[in-house]
């Protein structure tokens, strides 16, 4: 490829057997601050201040921000071409085992068609890179970033699953009798991997519950309420246990889905904390929702994959 030859690159990442396969491009933060790119979360001011100084300082942007929209045809199309007969421009295996590709577009025609497609369209959705983004606009409005817009079928969205270190000053009979008021309280014989939306799994005192909330919890037309990580903050975390912002709150952490079930058992067992609870995933389907309603989900509501392998693709700017 020519130095300085207008490219995109079609990125692919195969991960457990899983591939995902997207657009790897610049971004014109203008987008984002005219609303035509939405999110779907809060970011941490300091976080980014602190990111928008690093930006600054080394003028390197060398983790993309995720994107997502629903599929179009036609770029699919494109992309499904260089996939399947055009040499990769870089291919190898991370040392988690997961493969790397990527495909250089230099044709105009190519080129064409992806820009084309996208410029017609309403909204796309930030998947992952919030604060990434936002401390981008805070830089100037003539910047562009790095990003990689993957269509809703190829985004994997996973659980983020609460643990809670203390019950504050409830004995553990008021926790649950506390939690009966508002939910349907089942005990399991083993782990509670939630397989569908309104289950909670919880991990108390070496038991196994699932909790199914009451339907006059939440709102099914609101799609901030509505989500399991609402209905668990707004009902349990928030009144039961006094945690009203966990964003700051230290008796929280927050476990992505990538860790199993198994090994959060093992550590309120290990006294590490005490209770844990579980989630079904947030569907992108959902996160749409949210954004198009200009709302935000609950800190930590999503863990989004693919993760990019920092510095795979640098874009320098000044």
């Amino acid at each position: 490829m020519a130095l300085q030859e207008l490219a995109m690159y079609i990125y692919r990442v195969v991960h457990d057997d899983v591939a995902q396969t997207g657009i790897w491009t610049l971004t014109a933060i203008n987008d984002y601050l005219q609303g035509k790119i939405k999110k779907h979360e809060d970011t941490v001011e300091e976080r980014e201040r602190l990111l928008a100084v690093h930006l600054q300082q080394t003028q390197l942007d060398a983790n993309p921000v995720l994107i997502t929209y629903p599929p179009q045809h036609t770029v699919e199309a494109v992309t499904k071409k260089y996939v399947s007969s055009r040499p990769c421009l870089l291919d190898f295996k991370f040392v988690d085992q997961s493969r790397h590709q990527l495909w250089a577009v230099t044709n105009p025609e190519d080129l064409k068609v992806i820009t084309s497609v996208f410029a017609q369209m309403p909204a796309v959705y930030i998947a992952d890179g919030h604060h990434r983004i936002a401390a981008m606009a805070k830089l100037g409005r003539d910047i562009d970033f790095t990003t990689v817009y993957m269509n809703t079928k190829e985004v994997k969205v996973l659980e983020y699953n609460r643990m809670v270190r203390n019950l504050g000053d409830l004995d553990p009979e008021t926790f649950l009798a506390k939690i009966r008021l508002s939910f349907e309280l089942r005990e399991k014989t083993k782990e509670v991997k939630p397989q569908k939306l309104h289950e909670i799994g919880m991990y108390f005192n070496r038991q196994w519950y699932l909790l199914q909330p009451k339907k006059e919890l939440y709102n099914e037309n609101d799609p901030v309420e509505v989500l399991d990580v609402s209905i668990l903050q707004n009902h349990i975390l928030g009144p039961v246990l006094s945690i009203n912002n966990p964003r700051t709150d230290a008796r929280i952490t927050f476990s992505g889905g990538r860790i199993p079930v198994f090994e959060l058992q093992k550590q309120v067992d290990d006294g590490l904390f005490v209770v844990a609870f579980t989630l079904f995933p947030v569907s992108v389907e959902q996160l749409i929702r949210v954004a198009d309603a200009n709302k935000v989900m609950p800190p930590k509501s999503t863990w989004i994959e693919p993760k990019f392998l920092v510095g795979l693709v640098t874009h320098h700017f000044n």
